[in-house]
């Protein structure tokens, strides 16, 4: 039976790199680029692959990883979906235990003593804790007013609740010596976080092991990836953690997000009235933009190759596979095509009936083409739906010839099929004479 997705490619993230995996996309100059980013600066930064979706940031990320390794001397990489563990309330935890899981790797080679002591050290102390970092970014006391009692206190029973209400009002001064105790409390357990917060940058600045001048010895460089999927709340809380808990030099985030899809979240979370770039300005030092959709396949002849692999990939041979080939390779060299395009295009062969008999070939060529507009050109498409498109932007969507008595194979069937839909914008002759005898059967049979 027919797949509806493609498998995911098997990359092995901290061996692989770009060899083994750009037949199709040659991503290696962007990597040395971005290489370069990581390698000059000691300073805690964070770096933003930037990419619209279908751009291939994951498979770049999950490429780079493996070839920064080979060349990076005294350097440690992990990569963390941030989308697979959205679920998670705390994305300190999920995040702790994607080090802990790299760092007590065997096969990490950069300093085994060393890794097993950072991974020792992160066990100890990210479990103090507790829920600080859902609540970076909303203060705990607001105009002396603590906004959840709940949360310091790490319980839900009465007496938890009562005590905590007596130390908010001691906060606003609405409560007499009676409270000094539960205020007392309180400050002690923010004393803790804050303890627990400098071990977990003492963990990791043990890691680095600045020299005499507080250059690093040790570079640590995490990617997070899918950043942009992820639920809004969880993906700016992750943004916080990373500038608070990992401000140490020598650590290196990079992230794979689309820029403008975080700015939906900033205004998600905080209203439409946030300047939500110069908010993530704050998290973000450095964009790096992959490169444009036209540029994004290493050899354009490759396109149809790639089409048909992902065909047997998902065990599609019938219905409109074979119309559809023939769209792509009339656009291989045309079109901005695109991996997550091409894709789908394959998924809906799957999903749309092939018409069990027809006597006019041209129809199944016609909703082949819809098909790939709605892939592809989807903004197209719903003009030809509602009967509002032009014949010229039809025409540069599919590559159709006008004249194409020249032509042979898909290019000209196709280009035949759709300029018939438009054959009210030709002279009655064109048709007379290139259609002959079959002049009034086939013009009638269009609308």
């Amino acid at each position: 039976m027919p797949r509806l997705s493609l498998p995911e490619p098997k990359i092995d993230i901290f061996a692989d790199g770009f060899e083994k995996h750009k037949a199709l996309l040659d991503r290696s100059a962007e990597g040395a680029q971005l290489s370069h980013l990581v390698s000059v600066v000691d300073d805690p930064v964070t770096i933003a692959v930037d990419g619209a979706w279908g751009a291939g940031k994951s498979h770049f990320l999950k490429c780079w990883v493996g070839e920064h390794l080979k060349t990076a001397e005294k350097t440690e990489m992990v990569y963390f979906d941030a989308f697979r563990h959205d679920y998670l309330d705390d994305p300190l935890v999920a995040l702790s235990g994607a080090l802990v899981d790299r760092f007590e790797d065997p096969t990490s080679k950069t300093a085994p003593a060393a890794n097993a002591k950072f991974a020792k050290g992160l066990r100890k102390a990210a479990p103090k804790l507790g829920r600080l970092a859902l609540r970076l970014g909303v203060s705990y006391v607001t105009a002396g007013i603590i906004n959840r009692a709940d949360d310091w206190v790490g319980a839900d029973d009465d007496e938890a609740e009562e005590e905590a209400q007596e130390t908010s009002k001691a906060l606003t001064g609405t409560a007499g010596a009676a409270a000094q105790g539960a205020i007392d409390k309180f400050w002690q357990a923010e004393d803790g976080k804050r303890a627990a917060m400098a071990a977990f940058r003492d963990a990791i600045c043990g890691w680095t092991e600045p020299d005499e001048k507080g250059h690093p010895t040790r570079r640590l460089v995490i990617v997070v990836d899918e950043l942009d999927r992820c639920r809004p709340d969880y993906a700016l809380n992750l943004l916080e953690i990373m500038k608070h808990f990992f401000d140490v030099a020598g650590v290196t985030f990079v992230l794979g997000t689309n820029m403008r899809a975080m700015q939906n979240h900033v205004v998600a979370r905080y209203g439409a009235g946030v300047d939500a770039g110069l908010y993530l300005q704050k998290f973000v030092q450095v964009t790096m933009r992959l490169g444009e959709k036209e540029n994004r396949f290493s050899n354009p002849s490759k396109v149809a190759t790639y089409f048909e692999q992902v065909l047997v990939k998902m065990e599609i041979n019938d219905g409109y596979s074979g119309v559809v080939k023939g769209y792509v390779r009339n656009l291989q060299y045309h079109s901005s095509l695109n991996l997550r395009g091409l894709q789908e295009l394959a998924r809906l062969c799957v999903l749309t009936p092939y018409p069990a008999e027809t006597d006019e070939m041209r129809i199944p060529i016609l909703i082949g083409g819809l098909m790939f507009l709605k892939a592809m050109r989807p903004e197209v498409l719903d003009r030809v739906l509602i009967g509002s498109a032009k014949w010229p932007e039809v025409q540069e969507a599919l590559n159709l010839a006008t004249d194409f008595v020249e032509h042979r194979g898909a290019k000209r069937s196709i280009s035949e099929a759709w300029l018939l839909c438009f054959q009210d914008q030709k002279l009655p002759e064109f048709w007379q004479e290139h259609l002959r005898d079959d002049y009034l059967h086939i013009t009638n049979s269009y609308s």
